[in-house]
Formats: C-alpha cells, structure tokens, sequence
C-alpha cells in the first residue's frame, strides 16, 4: 500500500478505535490491509436494547477510501444464509448503495457506525425475535430493482429500467423525454441524479444492474417494451456480463 494511503489509513483506524477499541489494524506492504477484532456496540432503538458484540475483518481495498472495505463476520456466528455473498462476505446493501453512502463520509468510523452496526443489530434482532426489525430487502434482481426505485424516489419498475438503461448505455441526452413519464426533459428531471450516479462505479457494474433487473423483471411474467432493448453498442458486455451472473449461481 502507498505510503500516502497507510498515512490516510492509520489516521481513520485512530479515530475508529476511540469508539471501539477492541479492533486491530494490520498494514500489509505486499498485500491487503485489514482491521480485525471485536466489535462491540449497544443500540437502543425504541424499546429494544441490543448490547453484542462480533468478530470482525474489514478488508481494506487498494483504493481506499474511494471504495469501502469488504466486511466479514470471522466468529462463525451469521449462517451463510443470512445477506451473505458467495465470498462469505456481508451484504449490507447493494454495491452503489454501499458506495453512494461511504461518499457522504469516507472514514473507518462513519463506515462501522452507519453500515456495519446497522447490518449487526438487524441479524441480532432477527436471531431474537425471528423478523428483520425493518423488513428483510429482496436478493437479485428484484433487490437491484427496488434498489433503484428508492434511489430514484419512483414506483413504476418500467419507470426505472429506463433511467437504468441510461447508465448501463452511457447514453445521457438532456433534451430526450424523462423515463420516468413525468413529461419533462432529462435535464429538468432525473438528469442530475444520472450525472451524480454515474459517478459511483463503471459502466460494466451498471450494466450487471440492468440485466439482473431485466431478467427478475422477465421471470416475474411481464414482457419487456421494446424500447428497454440493450443498444448493440451495449452487446459485447452482456455476454461477459451474463457469464459472470452465471459463475456466482
């Protein structure tokens, strides 16, 4: 690791582990960093307390803190099943959310308190009552989807998929009517929130979004408008795309 990023590092884990002490930071030069240990917290939402405490290993990636780390729970404790990838690591929300939201506060510490502890007292509230505390977000496809409905503020799947396929397409045109129906111009509408979007992974990620959604939205037994038919120019990635999709069923 750069010299620049383990400075930047080793200042975020000496604000982290004023909050939480029991996490260590390991700097690797000839391979990846990472902070393990026990990560103890105590949350009180309403009238339920939760005081616990998990082995943790936060995997720093090279560009740090342009990316989030990868997050694992080490102690056994949270079965495969529950929001886990097929890497064993946490699924605390879609990629772009994960990132959209490690943007607003790129440090170890806001990344623990709003993403990690939230994940944590979810699992243990379902461990001791059997339910997700704020209901339990889809996987796939239809996670994807509902994803971009929330980060669009629209209700309309047909809506989405194509404010989507402007992304996967790298194809922003401000003078072309809105996806959404709202029959404004791109620009005066969803424009902007495309023009931040973009900025959070590349084009083959939002190509990856399109067709899980695509094919979550196909096997749910609707048809597909023309009109949310890939580009050609969009082509070459799909199968690499699909071949990828495949590898992790």
């Amino acid at each position: 690791m750069e010299n620049r990023l383990s400075t930047i590092l080793q200042e975020h884990y000496n604000e982290l582990v004023q909050a939480y002490e029991g996490l260590n930071l390991y700097i690797n030069k000839d391979g990846p960093s990472y902070v393990r240990g026990k990560l103890k917290f105590n949350v009180q939402d309403g009238q339920i307390t939760i005081d616990d405490a998990f082995e943790m290993e936060l995997l720093i990636p090279e560009n740090y803190p342009s990316d989030p780390p990868v997050v694992f729970e080490t102690g056994g404790r949270i079965p495969e099943g529950f929001h886990k990838y097929s890497d064993k690591s946490l699924c605390l929300g879609t990629p772009l959310e994960i990132r959209m939201k490690f943007k607003e506060n790129p440090t170890l510490l806001a990344f623990t308190r709003e993403q990690i502890i939230p994940f944590l007292y979810s699992f243990c509230y379902y461990e001791k009552y059997g339910r997700m505390p704020y209901g339990e977000h889809a996987h796939g496809g239809q996670g994807i989807l509902e994803s971009y409905k929330h980060i669009f503020h629209t209700n309309s799947d047909i809506s989405t998929l194509g404010l989507l396929k402007i992304l996967a397409e790298n194809n922003y045109r401000g003078h072309h009517d809105c996806p959404c129906g709202s029959g404004k111009k791109l620009r005066n509408c969803h424009g902007d929130q495309i023009l931040e979007i973009i900025k959070y992974q590349n084009q083959g990620k939002f190509i990856e979004d399109y067709i899980r959604s695509v094919v979550f939205f196909k096997e749910s037994g609707y048809d597909l408008p023309e009109a949310l038919n890939s580009e050609k120019k969009m082509k070459h990635f799909t199968k690499k795309v699909m071949s990828k999709i495949e590898k992790k069923i």
